[in-house]
C-alpha cells in the first residue's frame, strides 16, 4: 500500500508541475525561458496569472449578470467601464 502511495503521490507532483507548464505557456511564456526560471520566479508568474483570472471571471460574472437581468442603461454602463 506504501508503494502505491508514493507512486500516487508522484503522479501528482508531476501533474502539478505540467499544470504549471501549461498555465504559463498558456500566459505566453516559452517554454524555453520556462526551463530557467528560479522556482521563487515560477510562483511569481503562476501568482500573477491567478489575479489576472480572478479579474477576468469577476469581468465576465458582471457582464452576464447585467446582461441578463439589467436594462440597455445597465449595460452601456458596463460596457463604457471595459472600455476605460
Amino acid at each position: 500500500m506504501a508503494d502505491d502511495d508514493r507512486v500516487g503521490g508522484a503522479h501528482r507532483s508531476t501533474d502539478a508541475w505540467a499544470d504549471a507548464l501549461q498555465r504559463l505557456i498558456g500566459a505566453g511564456h516559452a517554454y524555453t525561458s520556462i526551463l530557467n526560471y528560479t522556482l521563487a520566479q515560477t510562483d511569481a508568474f503562476i501568482a500573477a496569472i491567478d489575479r489576472q483570472e480572478s479579474r477576468r471571471l469577476a469581468n465576465l460574472l458582471t457582464v452576464v449578470s447585467v446582461g441578463s437581468q439589467g436594462g440597455s442603461d445597465a449595460i452601456k454602463k458596463v460596457l463604457k467601464g471595459l472600455d476605460a
